[in-house]
């Protein structure tokens, strides 16, 4: 049930890439695998990335990274699937963290997370910003990350 939140936005990509003549088919094809892969929590990780553009960063999401405070991190907390998500999206190029390099997941600092490259032509094409609408998943997310 989850995923099939994801087929608006899929949609939405696919429609978006009919009407844009400046995405040639090689690149409209790499977006579309891309968005195949993402889960529909990636999508919504996105959108925070993108939220985060547009607020300018004032999100009240962490501001340090989870180094030294391994009591947040463990295993059988929520908030782990969520970083090795963000984790898989910096890897993927779609997302990036300032100027820090991720080499783990507790290096992640959830409020330095922004968009780049595909990610962000995900963000626009997929019109990722409608799932500030129902913030359900979203503002989870953000609590999580907080």
């Amino acid at each position: 049930e989850h995923e099939e939140n994801k087929l608006r936005f899929y949609g939405n990509l696919i429609a978006n890439l009919a009407f844009n003549s400046q995405i040639d088919r090689a690149h409209a094809n790499l977006l579309v695998r891309t968005a195949q892969r993402l889960s529909y929590r990636q999508l919504c990780l996105l959108s925070i990335a993108g939220l985060m553009e547009v607020t300018q960063g004032s999100l009240p999401l962490r501001q340090r990274n989870y180094q030294g405070d391994p009591t947040s991190i463990e295993p059988h907390q929520a908030r782990v699937p969520v970083l090795f998500d963000l984790y898989d999206l910096y890897g993927q190029g779609l997302v990036n963290c300032g100027k820090i390099a991720l080499l783990s997941i507790p290096d992640i600092v959830p409020a330095s997370i922004r968009l780049q490259g595909a990610g962000a032509m995900l963000f626009k094409l997929m019109e990722l910003k409608w799932l500030w609408a129902d913030p359900g998943e979203v503002t989870s997310l953000m609590i999580l990350l907080s």
